[in-house]
């Protein structure tokens, strides 16, 4: 009797450990994901290709292949319509009222003044799309590899944290953020053999972008040449 009140003290005891250290996950995550994107906005910055210039993105003006890749710019447009029209007319002042530092800080980020709806939602939707990104990461470790419980808490933080290290090699785009939730989405339903999910998820990330091809790439090396999913199954998936 003694021990198995000992032990469920303990289980409890450890069931308050994690759910602390969950707590303390993503009170970190929450400041440190929205600075990574906020320095994603920046540096470079969003508007730095003439082709692709963020509200052409957005409205769907863009050059190819930006315009095909029409996904998050929908789901932007659709949301900027959610907006406030009190809301719209403030932003339209400040941008437009030289006396106020908000319009020089316009300038320098090379932002048109006639979209700050569509900006400020647009970076509202990458933040919850780098917030989900990190939730289906560390459900993927948890899918493909036996470690301590605090790696599944380190690891995430610390792929976040390096990612501005890669942001000033190429172009800043809408749809970045979203496409790292959607392709590590679809790596999940791989790794877990969710069949349904993964047929469900792949055209809907194809819109976002087409690299999401590379998932057919990966299932075919994976489940082609280190795996026992049956030859009947592995083409029916094709």
């Amino acid at each position: 009797m003694f021990f198995s009140l000992n032990r469920k003290e303990k289980e409890g005891n450890l069931r308050s450990r994690k759910l602390l250290l969950e707590i303390a996950f993503w009170l970190i995550c929450l400041p440190l994901t929205l600075g990574v994107v906020l320095f994603f906005v920046h540096t470079p910055g969003i508007e730095g290709m003439d082709r692709a210039y963020y509200g052409d993105q957005v409205y769907a003006h863009a050059h190819r292949p930006f315009v095909l890749r029409a996904l998050t710019p929908f789901v932007v447009r659709n949301l900027v319509k959610l907006v406030p029209d009190s809301t719209r007319e403030n932003l339209e002042h400040l941008a437009k009222d030289h006396k106020k530092p908000y319009r020089h800080k316009l300038i320098y980020l090379g932002w048109n003044p006639d979209f700050l709806p569509e900006y400020f939602v647009g970076i509202l939707y990458m933040w919850v799309s780098l917030l989900a990104f990190v939730w289906i990461f560390r459900r993927l470790m948890r899918e493909t590899i036996e470690t301590y419980h605090i790696f599944y808490l380190l690891i995430p933080i610390l792929a976040v944290i390096l990612m501005p290290a890669y942001f000033a090699e190429y172009y800043c785009y809408l749809y970045d953020f979203p496409h790292l939730f959607l392709f590590t989405l679809g790596l999940y339903f791989l790794a877990s053999r969710n069949w349904t999910a993964f047929l469900i998820l792949y055209p809907i990330s194809c819109l976002n972008k087409e690299t999401t091809v590379l998932l057919t790439v990966i299932y075919l090396i994976h489940f082609g040449l280190h795996s026992n999913l049956s030859w009947r199954k592995f083409g029916a998936m094709l």
